[in-house]
């Protein structure tokens, strides 16, 4: 009975850490995008010429918002910022491969009346990052010319829509649930130093769609591979140590 006790206890630990996972940034991380609160503004922050600040909410101070679509500036609702890995004090050289999360706070707020029966709008998020070349540069990557070079890899766009009975409701959203596949490089793991985190507002007519509250943390740590050689050098060593004392 005490065994089946036991075992259920381990499963619920697991369960509430996989939560825990889920729900807050990587421990011992800090946030990695400066002024992701907004609250000086566009400090840091790239931003195209349709987004603007507004009041959300008590509590939410300046988030960031669309001042209207521009079909003739389809980068006008992009909001993207450069970091530096290597600021994080859970960066490691000498690993392979890297945990990342993103959070941030969403909210749509649309009218009751006119032909809209459900939000059409949607935010989305993405991770950009820059090859083994770039991982012993001390500036941001950059082309001879001087303008910003192009990210090398990329990640899909992850897309959040809204519900029809969250207008005007808050709701933070984790994109990537710190996944350990998401950075790589030619198929393989990849730890960049250099990465891009950019969101995309597609506001539609007669309806606001804020963010705010970004929150970036990583973490370095080895390949799923290494881990298990670790393992089996470590019981190979405990196996010849009880052949030993036989």
């Amino acid at each position: 009975m005490k065994k089946y006790l036991m075992i259920i206890c381990l499963v619920c630990v697991a369960l509430a850490m996989a939560v825990a996972a889920y729900a807050t940034p990587i421990p011992g991380s800090i946030n990695e995008l400066t002024n992701g609160n907004f609250a000086n503004g566009w400090t840091s922050w790239e931003h195209g010429s349709g987004l603007a600040f507004g009041m959300a909410a008590p509590g939410y101070g300046r988030a960031v918002h669309c001042n209207g679509p521009d079909p003739n500036n389809p980068n006008a609702l992009l909001l993207r910022q450069v970091v530096d890995e290597t600021k994080n004090p859970l960066w490691n050289w000498s690993m392979n491969q890297k945990e990342i999360d993103l959070m941030a706070d969403i909210r749509c707020v649309w009218s009751a009346e006119g032909d809209i029966p459900h939000p059409l709008s949607t935010i989305s998020f993405r991770f950009d990052w820059w090859g083994p070349q770039w991982n012993g540069s001390e500036i941001r990557p950059m082309l001879p010319t001087g303008a910003p070079a192009p990210a090398e890899a990329w990640s899909q766009w992850v897309t959040y829509g809204f519900s029809p009975n969250g207008n005007g409701i808050w709701r933070t959203v984790n994109p990537f649930v710190q996944d350990k596949q998401v950075l790589q490089w030619d198929g393989k793991p990849f730890q960049p130093r250099w990465l891009s985190v950019e969101v995309l507002i597609d506001q539609k007519p007669g309806e606001f769609v804020w963010v705010d509250n970004l929150n970036l943390t990583a973490k370095c740590i080895p390949e799923p591979m290494s881990l298990a050689l670790g393992f089996m050098g470590l019981g190979s060593v405990v196996g010849l140590r009880r052949f030993v004392k036989k």
